[in-house]
């Protein structure tokens, strides 16, 4: 019965044991004629150390996972684009009140002056140039935003900070957003940096408030 009983306990020590030292402390309590209380003892001491190494490890596995999945997660969390059904019914109504004729509509979901918002892109004719509106969710008409691409209307210290957070990047596209409803403006940046288009805002100062992966 004590062969029997070492051998089980061997099995079930044998994966915690990657230094061998819990087998041989079970090899010299058996060879010395030891209780079976106190292997019983040194058996469960040694299950549970290891038991806590393992737990330690984990836990700090999914913690890791957990920041990169935040990290992930962020990403990609200001400019979103949203189907033409899948505007709000509340801006579409008045949307079309202003712009009966409106095609080739188009949305994103932006965040301007800390307000969540949808950016309306669309044509009165086939052949004009786009217009861009903002809309609150309750469908209120927000603000007219104006495409600046290639102006230079920033100012020149957000130059600096678009080089010093991207090094080499190109401004695919700049929205002028001006606050209705106070002082100030925002630039709404299509920038490409190393093969990837960013949504990119500046502030009137030129401080880049946000930075998201299109």
């Amino acid at each position: 019965m004590a062969l029997a009983f070492s051998y089980f306990f061997f099995n079930l020590l044998r994966p915690f044991s990657g230094n061998g030292s819990a087998l041989k402390m079970l090899r010299v309590s058996t060879a010395k004629g030891s209780t079976i209380k106190h292997l019983h003892n040194t058996i469960v001491i040694n299950f549970f150390n290891n038991h806590i190494q393992v737990n330690t490890v984990m836990r700090n596995y999914f913690l890791n996972l957990g920041f990169l999945v935040l990290a992930l997660s962020s990403v990609s969390a200001n400019a979103e684009d949203v189907a033409k059904d899948a505007i709000p019914p509340k801006i579409m109504d008045q949307f079309y009140k202003r712009h009966p004729n409106a095609i080739e509509i188009s949305a994103e979901k932006k965040t301007h002056f800390k307000q969540a918002l949808y950016e309306i892109t669309f044509k009165e004719e086939k052949d004009k140039e786009k217009i861009i509106e903002l809309y609150r969710d309750n469908g209120r008409f927000f603000v007219n935003a104006n495409n600046v691409t290639g102006s230079n209307m920033m100012p020149a210290v957000a130059y600096d900070n678009l080089k010093a957070t991207f090094d080499t990047y190109t401004i695919k596209e700049a929205i002028l957003v001006v606050n209705p409803n106070g002082v100030g403006e925002e630039y709404d940046l299509t920038v490409n940096a190393s093969g990837n288009d960013w949504s990119v805002i500046v502030d009137h100062n030129g401080n880049i408030t946000q930075k998201e992966r299109d």
